[in-house]
């Protein structure tokens, strides 16, 4: 379906600021430690939470003029209820970077940078999540010469799910 952003945040140890701005749609403003860190350091998380929905990547935005003391990046997603590191990297600057994973039902991403030398704080100017569109299931339950036809789909983000019986053999 396309690229949407998180809806909230969780900063389990308070030390984030401005955390909506990792999620506004401008790379020009960021969410940012609010406090500094000794180099070789890695920042707390910051978690991005969003309701449930099919994802199998994430993406996100550091530029070079404020997140240039970080070399390491770590991300993991809670997926299917369990947190999956999904990228643990020096990523490039002023450019999307794009993590693909197993897909399953995400609702939330934690993303944290480790400081590199000199005292310094994280940054992160922007995250958004894939939704992948389900396709409609269909399922079915011979009982009684009867058929269960169950079609599932999504339509403006609202799930529905329709059964119907119907003899067999007939549409």
């Amino acid at each position: 379906m396309g690229w949407v952003s998180p809806t909230g945040y969780e900063d389990p140890e308070a030390a984030w600021a401005d955390q909506f701005k990792a999620y506004d749609e401008d790379t020009n403003t960021f969410a940012f430690t609010g406090g500094s860190y000794d180099e070789c350091t890695y920042t707390p998380f910051l978690i991005l939470t969003r309701p449930a929905i099919q994802c199998d990547k994430i993406r996100f935005w550091l530029d070079s003029i404020y997140a240039w003391n970080i070399d390491n990046v770590d991300v993991d997603v809670l997926r299917d209820g369990t947190w999956v590191h999904v990228y643990d990297g020096n990523p490039p600057r002023d450019q999307w970077v794009e993590a693909s994973f197993t897909q399953g039902s995400v609702t939330k991403a934690r993303f944290r940078g480790h400081i590199s030398f000199f005292i310094g704080q994280g940054f992160l100017q922007e995250f958004d999540f894939w939704e992948v569109e389900v396709p409609p299931a269909v399922g079915y339950s011979y009982t009684d010469g009867l058929v269960t036809v169950i079609c599932s789909r999504r339509l403006a983000g609202i799930r529905t799910t329709t059964r119907k019986r119907i003899p067999y053999g007939i549409r």
